[in-house]
């Protein structure tokens, strides 16, 4: 199978890239390289990195004859489209650059799989688009986004589902569309984010800071269960669900005050743009695709302290 990965330099696109080729697929890679690496990308020699019309590896998802281009020169059978920014924060002080890279790049970039017959397409969301609704988090809920990255991704869904009513009704070709809408994605080469920065405290022995009160509560998902649910989503097509959306995360959620047992830390006022509860259904993934996490978070953050204390000589 032909598969093309856009942000596969990136935390979670990287590690799709490795499921994709252990699994023997044929992989190209579409990255800007603005936060992604190439050194993320493994097995490098065995990936075809999408180039561009300037021909330096770089194409850039907001550019949609670029990417029009690479999906004629790659003919990928499946699309996973993970390229976007996801620094919240960031997010909302780059509010119209967030639209820009997360809304309308996720449209070029489902337009050109449309355009040159991709069977599947696969978007990487975020249960950030959910917002405050009442939980367990079900698919069906109607979304009531927090801030200008739950809201991006809320809306990269909706154009998403608007170009594929419109052009099936026309008569032109669509893929299978799959939403996969993610908890709090953890693990290797993961930039930013509460488990790093935890895991930074206790490195170098320090009491976090934490907002607001702790006892906000996340759903945190192995970044090898995320993509091992990419590839289960790719050999699992439902003919009776073309346009889907599926969950995918652990199913146990903790305390902010539970990931960190607190000894002292700095209590900081509450931050806008914040979800209080996060608590995912995640059964449509394992009923649709399958999916069951492997990777307990314990296990996880064990993964990650030793690697960080096996870098510390390093840093010294």
């Amino acid at each position: 199978m032909r598969v093309m990965i856009t942000g596969g330099a990136g935390f979670i696109g990287s590690h799709l890239v490795a499921q994709c080729i252990e699994a023997g697929h044929q992989v190209a890679v579409l990255d800007n390289f603005s936060s992604g690496k190439r050194l993320n990308i493994p097995s490098l020699a065995q990936v075809y990195l999408c180039l561009g019309r300037r021909n330096d590896g770089v194409v850039d998802v907001r550019d949609y004859d670029a990417v029009l281009q690479e999906m004629k020169r790659w003919r990928p059978d499946v699309v996973s489209h993970h390229a976007a920014v996801v620094d919240v924060r960031w997010c909302e002080d780059h509010v119209d650059e967030t639209r820009e890279v997360n809304v309308q790049g996720a449209e070029n970039v489902f337009r050109a799989a449309c355009e040159v017959g991709v069977r599947q397409f696969i978007l990487a969301s975020s249960a950030g688009g959910y917002g405050e609704c009442p939980i367990p988090l079900k698919e069906d809920a109607n979304l009531t986004p927090v801030g200008a990255y739950g809201c991006s991704k809320a809306d990269a869904e909706l154009v998403v589902n608007q170009v594929y009513d419109t052009r099936r009704k026309d008569g032109h070709h669509v893929p299978w569309v799959t939403i996969l809408r993610y908890s709090n994605v953890y693990g290797a080469r993961a930039n930013g984010g509460v488990i790093p920065a935890f895991l930074d405290a206790a490195v170098g022995s320090v009491a976090p800071s934490i907002f607001g009160d702790g006892e906000q509560v996340r759903d945190f998902v192995h970044v090898d269960d995320v993509a091992r649910a990419n590839l289960l989503a790719m050999r699992k097509v439902d003919r009776d669900h073309p346009f889907r959306i599926v969950n995918i995360a652990s199913g146990d959620p903790v305390s902010i005050n539970r990931l960190w047992a607190m000894v002292s830390a700095t209590f900081l006022p509450s931050r806008s743009a914040e979800i209080l509860m996060s608590r995912i259904d995640a059964s449509l993934a394992r009923d649709a695709l399958g999916f069951e996490p492997k990777v307990s978070l314990r296990a996880g953050l064990q993964e990650l302290m030793k690697e960080r204390e096996r870098a510390v000589p390093e840093r010294l």
